[in-house]
Order: structure tokens, then C-alpha cells, then sequence
């Protein structure tokens, strides 16, 4: 069998030939083994996903990747060997004006492709082609080799409606004409609304003409982008507007060719980031693209935006914004020969200084006796190198162009393999699979697209290959039409459109992308949201929800309020107590102890907690982990101390008063007992074994390397947590603050985000914690009888309709927290909640019907629920006899409380400190109950001189009479 590498004219003549183009159109997203693929070994695979590259093969079928991994060629694949060099997906060119030229005689691309674009989006800096069907069909019509989305142009919109009069703000009419228009792209595929607020056309619009447009925009789901009012003078405000829009809006914002660019603002990038992450943080959904060059273009009006130029305004933005040895005429119209030439140049030439130079070339082009066809565009300098990197850095940045297929600046044909140059090989700034991250699988989440940018099964195959030691840009200033080196193929839906080694003719696999093109359960988003729709109001507290796909947080999302009293809405970086769902970090962080050898699983609990009694056998930490110890649940022994949900006591309080239970609930290993004291018993641990608290240890060993930057373990209740949700519990007359000062944790106590627990969940599902690791986190151990029990660490074990599933739920105080994963589907569903009467589980299971509907068995039962097995309880109750033989005082030495029977109007009551006041009711000769507690006494038939207490996750709690 020939490789690609041995015989490329049979590979080219496989391409253009009509059988392999019906091959390749088709959109299923499986594809049968029966029909011939490519196969692409030897190669190593950068996914997308910023995850290690590997080795590995990947076979495209049709116009999809069937497989990825360890594959064998098949009868008629066509194999090409990728000589070890990486594979990655096609890079996704998020701010791009590369559709110029594009569907006539440019139509194969040569600048985009022959970087690795295969995507780009256009109708950028509020300029586009309306309406965008237009657009669409030409592509359809007659595809070009790349794939095209589009935005809507605000400024093409206030044109359409304004004319030439667009020196004003837009009346509220005009807003209403425009929002008509934009309305009319969206519903043909629009991804949303883009500004280019430093443009004439638009630099005189309101703010609230840009909130109304980015209203419709959000309206159908859509984005909104932004060549912000200012990049130099006015930078501080400009970025306070885009956020601005973000946040009153709640629609994702994207700063388009972020820049700082006037030589006061030059080094102050860590100001830029802090700026937008505390805007992330308060749940702003914003980002940026960034192009790797110091040089931007434009045209000479934008060096003054508002149009007053004067020699004051000009000689301070020669000074300040581009200095005239670096703006660099790329096209003058009335002069070609300027073209080429610096302002400084032209200026020495004509004898002028550089102001009086530049104000006469702006009269020969924008003058009112200049002709109309009279055009510029200049190329210059107001940036550093160190800026542009330190950009690149910040993890929701893109790469970008902002080129075209044959202008003055060479990013429209250097851009990405600059990138690769330049910010991984020579200034290693980023690590190559962060740059392809920042390609590909960043650039589609910024932009909605769910299935391009990563190499997975079912992804469409735009993919490229290059070598990662020689892939280099060649355009320059000079000669900005210069193919890249080192990009040894490319391909658009399995379609091969570059080759630098032989002319590729009649490749033309573009699509059009539009936005709400979704598949599966994408198209069904509403089915998720209608699960919420009673906690999407801004009046009650409600809920954060997270959709976690191979890695990807593909659907975040929240429902609610996150604090009544200010009206903060809920989003995916709020911040909730997630109780018990914390289990999981705690026994993650003791098995980590124990593989280091620092503890070990089957050491008796009483090794590193002394205190507690010498019980007949001893629970092990392994014990404690399975929640198969017999250790007595500390919040019920609490509980049964009369002690209520707010009231206060400390760690210490409670690790003497689990040390004080002489008994244990049963035989350590023989029966299975939920236990937070056990759990609480692990930090404890962890504290004499390592002289680090759990938040010091969980810190340094989980959170900080997985950039879980909003999580913690919180044990000061004292502690300001940036984003918190507040707790509530409903009242008959709408809600009240429920939230709690202990600060127990290992039992549960962390406080984190949807976002923060996407990592979290991706590292369980790829072993990235600590390789291996996760092996032990899923591991069950059986009851001494045999029997099986599901509790691994910090999760159970399970199936939900055919699909195994590990989750774990939390409860306490006005939190409720879910998460539930997947691992064979790389699915996980987290659910966090601030309202004490949610149901985070449930949901979480309604949102998985949705989500997993091809992978889930039929429900059991006729009417489609599953049915609960068993019943409930039979008993009932009678008339208390002789409830005087009752009454009296009753002590219990391990809880140090005193409970006291008595009759009151005529009922038998059981009182224990503030938190006990209940009647109690006979429901057996010996046996009396109360809701969950029972009362079992002793010597039934002679003088009752005490009682064993059962009421839950506490057994057989001996309380002596101690007086009538």
C-alpha cells in the first residue's frame, strides 16, 4: 500500500475525483466502517483541548473523524504518514477580514490556508455584508476552500437606517429600524452583533444604542464583538464599556485585536488582565483575540476618531498612538508612489514637518474636493512585543489575524505560524498545545461552535498538519504575501485544500457555519433550561448548572439570584457551599497521602486520632472511606444534644465529642452507615500527618494545580469569599438567609463554582489529578458478609438507565449541590443551588435525560418513572399506656445531655436544650418514636430505667434514668 508520502498525484487524483467528492458532503455525524477513509498515522495529536499531546492515528470518514487512538489502515483507506509531526484541528481565524476577494478569484485561500486556517469569521469592527443571507448563499453557492461565519456590523446597520448622517447618536426610531434588521440576520445564522465603536461610522453612538442592538443579539443566543471605542486615548473607559454590555445584557463579549496602544499604556497589561478577570469574576462572560504583530491597519482617520483634526490632535497622536517612522503607507490613491513609504519619508520628501504632511495627505483622500473613489490604508506601529505576549498568556485569549487575503500587512498570511514561531519555539511564552488551544478549541468556544476545533470522534475533520521544530511565518512589511513554511497539509471537512508541494485544484469543501446549526442535545437547549424555568427569576434564589463534554464546559449557565438583597445574579463562577459533594476532595487528598506512604488505608483510625476509645475492632481510615467505620454521625449526635442548625460550635467540640461515643453504630466492615464524622475524622488526619490543615494541603495538592482558583475548604466562617452565593431557606412569605458559622470540614465544607468543578471533573474523567489515582478513587470495597456496597471515595457508584454513573450529592443548611459524571460518555453534570428546598439530583438527572437521550435505556414502568423498591413504613401509632411510667429524667455520659419526658395537656413530650420540644408516640409495647427518633427501652416490663436511642446515622445511644 502507496502512503500519501510515496505518491501525492494519487492522493490529488483521489481528491478531485467525483466519487471521493460524494464521499465527502456527507454531515452524519457516524460513519460506517464500509465506506474507504484517510488515515493519518504517524503523527502526534495535538487535540485542541490544551490536554499533552500523544501519539496516535486518526481516521476521517466521510467529512467527520470516525476514530482516534491505536488504528490499523483498512481496505481502501488512503494512509498518509505524518512523518511525526502534529496533527492538529483546522485553526479557527476569529476576527478575520479574509472573505475579501473570497468567493472570486481568491477562492482558494492561499493566505488562509497556507497558515492552517479552515475556519474564519468575518463581518468584523462593525462592518459586514447585509443581510448576511446574502453572504451565505454566495458561499453555498460557489464554496470557497475555507469555512465562512459571519457576524452583523453595527455600523452597516446604522448606514442602512442613518445614511450618511452617522455624526449622532441614533434615535430610539433608528435603535427600533436596526434592531429589525439585526433581528432578520440572527434568524439566518448570524453569530451576533459586532462594533466598531473607533470608526466613524459608529464612534458617535450612545452606549445605549449598543445595549439595545446586543439585547436582540442575545435574544437568539448570539455574541457580541468589539473593536472598541478607544485602543489608545480613552482605552479604560472603551474596556468599561464592552463590559458594561456584558454585564447588563448577559451576553458573551469579546474584545476584538486586543490592544494597548499608545506608549503610556505600553507594560500595564497585568492591569488590562486583572481589569477583565474581576469583570469574569462578578460573571461577565468576556474574552479577547489577539494578532501577533506590533503593527495594526487601518486607515488615517482612525488615529483621531472623533474627527477633529487639528495639529494639536495629530501631533499628539503622532507622538503618542504611531510615530511617523512607523506608519507605513499601504495604499494612497491619489500618490501610489507613497505607497510602501513611512509618514516620516513622505514628509522629508515634500520638505514638511510630519503633521503638516499627514493633514495634507488626510485633504488628498477625505477632503471635500477629493475624488470619490479616492482610497488609504496605512499600516503602523503602537505596540511592544512584551504586551503582545503577555496577551497571549492570559487563558481566554485567541489567536486572530485580523487580516485579508491580499493586503499590506502580512498577518493575513502569517499570523498563526507567527504565533507558533515566535510565542511557543523562540520566546516559549506558551506551550504548543496552549497555542493550539488557542487556535482551535479556545477560538470555537469563544465563537459557539461545538463541533470543530478539537480532534474527536464526530468532529468535523478541518485538521492540519505541520512540523512544530520548522513551521515559520515569511511575510514581512516587504513582502507581506509570503506563504508559511512548515505547514505540510491541510483539510476542510476531509478535504484536502493544501498542499506546498503541488497545486491543489478544485478543492473548494467551505461551508457556510451559521449560528444555531447544533446537533444533538445543542438543539434541544431549551429542554435544559425548562428544568430551571421556576429558579430563572431574579427574586427567589436559585441555581448554577454546568454541562461538562470531553473537558469542555459547553454549557454553563445560571438560574436565579445569587443574593436577594443586592439582586446578583447566579452565573457559572458563582461561589456555593456544596456540602457533602466535598467528601470527594477529602478522600482525594487522603488517598494521595496514602499512596505517598505517608498514612496508610488499613491503618486503625485511633493511629492518629488517640483519643478515641479502643473499640473491640478498630475502623480503619479504609472503613472510614466506604463510610463502613460504625462511627456515630457527629451532626446527629448534635442534633440530638438539643442543639439547632445555627448555633455554634467548634472542630474541637466536636472531635471530643465523637471520642466520647464508647460504642460504635456496629461492627466496623459489617454494614454500611453514611457517617460526616468519619469524613471530618480525615481532616483530622491529614492535620497530624502532614502539619498542614485540609485547606493548606487540599490547596497545594488539588485546587492550585488544576487552577481551581475559586476553590477552597472553608473553615473560617469569617473568611470574605469573592462571588459567594448566600444561603437561603423558604418561608410562607417568600425566603430567608440560611447559611451556618461552623466551620467543620472534610465532611464537607468546600466552596466552589461550576466552572471550578468542570476542571475538577475533566481531571477524574482523564486521570489528571495524579496518574492513577483515579483507579483508587473509584474502587469499592464489599461488606464482611459479601455484600456489595457502592460507596467508593467520596462517591457512589452506580448506573442511572444503563449508563454507569459516579455522583454525589450535598445538602446543608441552604445549599444543595449535585455532581454527576459520566466517565464512558465524558459527560458530567454539576448542579449547585443557594435555596434549601432545590433538588439539584433530580435535576441533574432530568438534564442527562436530555443530554444522554441516545446512550439511556428505556425508563421502567408504564408511565416512564422508574419505580422505588420496597414500601414505606407500616407502622403506627397508639395511645401511649401509662404514659406516667415514662416520664422522668434520662442521661446519656456520651452525648453529656439530659432528656426529659413529661406529660403536657394530656401528650407525652419528649425536651433537650433549645433544639428538643416534640411529642413522642408509642408505636410498639417498649417503643416510642418521633419522626426519624426512636426510643427503645430497657426492661419493658419492669421499672423503664433507660433507653437506646436510634435516629438515623446514630444507633444504640444507651440514655440511664437518672429520676422520676
Amino acid at each position: 500500500m502507496k502512503t500519501f508520502w510515496q505518491d501525492p498525484k494519487n492522493l490529488f487524483s483521489r481528491l478531485v475525483s467525483p466519487a471521493f467528492v460524494i464521499l465527502t458532503v456527507g454531515l452524519g455525524s457516524s460513519c460506517s466502517p464500509s465506506f474507504p477513509g484517510t488515515l493519518f498515522e504517524n503523527v502526534v495529536i495535538v487535540d485542541g483541548s490544551g490536554d499533552p499531546s500523544y501519539s496516535g492515528s486518526v481516521r476521517v470518514v466521510q467529512d467527520r473523524i470516525e476514530s482516534v487512538g491505536d488504528l490499523s489502515p483498512r481496505e481502501g483507506d488512503l494512509v498518509i504518514d505524518g512523518n511525526g509531526w502534529v496533527l492538529a484541528p483546522g485553526f479557527i481565524d476569529t476576527h478575520s477580514h479574509h472573505d475579501r476577494g473570497l468567493l472570486a478569484s481568491m477562492r482558494p485561500a492561499i493566505a488562509a490556508v497556507s497558515q492552517g486556517i479552515t475556519t474564519v469569521v468575518v463581518g468584523q469592527d462593525g462592518g459586514s455584508r447585509y443581510p448576511v443571507e446574502t453572504l451565505f448563499k454566495e458561499v453555498e453557492s460557489g464554496p470557497p476552500a475555507i469555512n465562512v461565519a459571519s457576524y452583523t456590523g453595527h455600523g452597516t446597520l446604522r448606514r442602512r437606517v442613518m445614511g450618511e448622517d452617522l455624526m449622532r447618536p441614533a434615535t430610539l426610531e433608528e435603535v427600533g429600524q436596526m434592531a429589525a434588521l439585526l433581528r432578520a440576520d440572527m434568524e439566518a445564522g448570524s453569530l451576533g452583533l459586532s462594533t466598531g465603536l473607533e470608526y466613524a461610522d459608529s464612534f458617535h453612538s450612545s452606549t445605549e444604542e449598543v445595549l439595545a442592538l446586543a439585547r436582540v443579539a442575545e435574544e437568539y443566543g448570539g455574541r457580541y464583538i468589539s473593536h472598541i471605542r478607544s485602543e489608545d486615548r480613552h482605552f479604560w473607559s472603551a474596556l468599561s464599556e464592552i463590559i458594561e454590555v456584558g454585564e447588563k445584557v448577559g451576553i458573551p463579549v469579546q474584545v476584538g485585536h486586543m490592544k494597548l496602544a499608545m506608549t503610556s499604556l505600553w507594560g500595564r497589561t497585568r492591569e488590562l488582565i486583572d481589569t477583565l478577570e474581576a469583570a469574569r469574576d462578578r460573571g461577565v462572560e468576556i474574552t479577547a483575540d489577539v494578532y501577533p504583530y506590533t503593527y495594526w491597519q487601518s486607515t488615517m482617520t482612525v488615529l483621531v476618531p472623533d474627527g477633529n483634526f487639528t495639529r494639536e490632535e495629530v501631533g499628539f497622536a503622532l507622538r503618542e498612538v504611531a510615530t511617523p517612522d512607523g506608519i507605513i503607507f499601504g495604499r494612497f490613491s491619489p500618490e501610489p508612489s507613497y505607497e510602501g513609504s513611512t509618514l516620516e519619508e513622505i514628509a522629508d520628501e515634500r520638505g514638511e514637518d510630519p503633521v503638516t504632511t499627514y493633514l495634507s495627505l488626510l485633504e488628498m483622500v477625505h477632503g471635500t474636493d477629493a475624488p470619490k473613489d479616492a482610497a488609504e490604508s496605512i499600516v503602523a506601529r503602537s505596540m511592544t512585543e512584551e504586551d503582545v505576549s503577555a496577551m497571549y498568556q492570559w487563558p481566554h485569549t485567541n489567536v486572530s489575524s485580523d487580516g485579508a487575503l491580499a493586503g499590506a500587512h502580512p498577518r493575513g498570511y502569517g499570523a498563526f505560524t507567527r504565533v507558533l514561531r515566535e510565542q511557543v519555539r523562540e520566546r516559549r511564552d506558551l506551550s504548543l498545545e496552549q497555542a493550539v488551544h488557542r487556535m482551535t478549541g479556545l477560538s470555537a468556544k469563544h465563537m459557539g461552535f461545538t463541533d470543530r476545533g478539537v480532534i474527536r470522534e464526530g468532529a468535523i475533520a478541518d485538521l492540519v498538519l505541520f512540523d512544530p521544530e520548522k513551521v515559520s511565518d515569511r511575510a514581512d512589511f516587504e513582502s507581506p504575501q509570503l506563504t508559511s513554511i512548515g505547514v505540510h497539509g491541510v483539510w476542510v471537512g476531509g478535504i484536502r485544500v493544501w498542499n506546498p508541494e503541488t497545486q491543489i485544484e478544485a478543492a473548494y469543501p467551505g461551508r457556510v457555519i451559521r449560528r444555531g446549526h447544533q446537533v444533538g442535545w445543542r438543539a434541544n437547549v431549551s429542554a435544559i433550561d425548562e428544568v430551571f424555568a421556576d429558579y430563572d427569576v431574579l427574586d427567589a434564589p436559585g441555581c448554577a448548572l454546568g454541562i461538562v463534554e470531553e473537558g469542555d464546559l459547553s454549557y454553563g449557565k445560571g438560574y436565579g439570584a445569587a443574593n436577594l438583597e443586592h439582586g446578583i445574579a447566579v452565573a457559572p463562577n458563582t461561589v456555593f457551599r456544596t456540602a457533602s459533594v466535598g467528601k470527594q476532595f477529602t478522600a482525594a487528598a487522603i488517598a494521595i497521602l496514602a499512596r505517598e506512604g505517608t498514612v496508610s488505608l488499613d491503618d486503625p483510625v485511633r493511629k492518629w486520632i488517640p483519643e478515641l476509645p479502643r473499640y473491640p475492632v478498630e475502623p480503619t481510615i479504609r472503613q472510614v472511606v466506604h463510610h463502613t467505620s460504625g462511627i456515630r454521625d457527629y451532626l446527629t449526635l448534635m442534633s440530638l444534644r438539643g442543639l439547632r442548625e445555627d448555633d455554634y460550635y467548634t472542630p474541637a467540640e466536636v472531635r471530643a465529642a465523637i471520642a466520647r461515643q464508647r460504642e460504635l453504630n456496629f461492627t466496623p466492615g459489617s454494614d454500611y452507615l453514611y457517617s460526616n464524622s468519619g469524613y471530618f475524622l480525615l481532616g483530622e488526619i491529614i492535620i497530624e500527618a502532614t502539619g498542614m490543615t485540609l485547606r493548606e494541603y487540599a490547596h497545594d495538592r488539588i485546587f492550585r494545580p488544576l487552577e481551581m482558583n475559586s476553590s477552597h475548604f472553608h473553615d473560617d466562617h469569617t473568611h470574605i469569599v469573592v462571588n459567594r452565593a448566600t444561603g437561603y431557606a423558604p418561608t410562607d412569605d417568600g425566603y430567608r438567609v440560611s447559611v451556618t458559622t461552623l466551620d467543620m470540614v472534610g465532611d464537607g465544607g468546600v466552596f466552589t463554582s461550576v466552572e471550578d468543578l468542570a476542571l475538577w471533573v475533566d481531571a477524574l474523567n482523564k486521570d489528571r489529578v495524579e496518574p492513577g489515582l483515579n483507579a483508587v478513587l473509584e474502587s469499592t470495597v464489599p461488606l464482611s458478609d459479601g455484600t456489595d456496597n457502592s460507596y467508593s471515595f467520596g462517591q457512589g457508584i452506580g448506573e442511572y438507565r444503563g449508563v454507569r454513573m459516579v455522583s454525589h450529592g450535598g445538602s446543608f443548611v441552604g445549599y444543595r449541590a449535585q455532581i454527576t459524571r459520566f466517565p464512558s460518555e465524558d459527560v458530567s453534570i454539576i448542579v449547585l443551588c443557594n435555596r434549601a428546598d432545590a433538588s439539584p439530583g433530580s435535576m441533574a438527572s432530568q438534564v442527562a435525560d436530555v443530554v444522554l437521550a441516545e446512550s439511556l435505556e428505556p425508563r421502567i414502568g408504564e408511565d416512564g418513572e422508574a419505580r422505588p423498591s420496597g414500601s414505606g413504613s407500616t407502622s403506627r401509632s397508639l395511645v401511649v399506656e401509662e404514659p406516667e411510667s415514662f416520664v422522668g429524667s434520662y442521661y446519656s455520659p456520651e452525648l453529656d445531655v439530659e432528656y426529659q419526658l413529661l406529660i403536657v395537656d394530656g401528650a407525652l413530650r419528649l425536651r433537650a436544650g433549645p433544639g428538643i420540644d416534640t411529642e413522642v408516640h408509642q408505636v410498639g409495647e417498649d417503643l416510642l418514636s418521633s419522626g426519624r427518633l426512636e426510643l427503645r427501652f430497657r426492661n419493658a416490663t419492669e421499672e423503664r430505667d433507660g433507653f437506646y436511642v436510634n435516629a438515623g446515622r446514630v444507633r444504640n445511644l444507651f440514655f440511664e434514668r437518672v429520676r422520676n
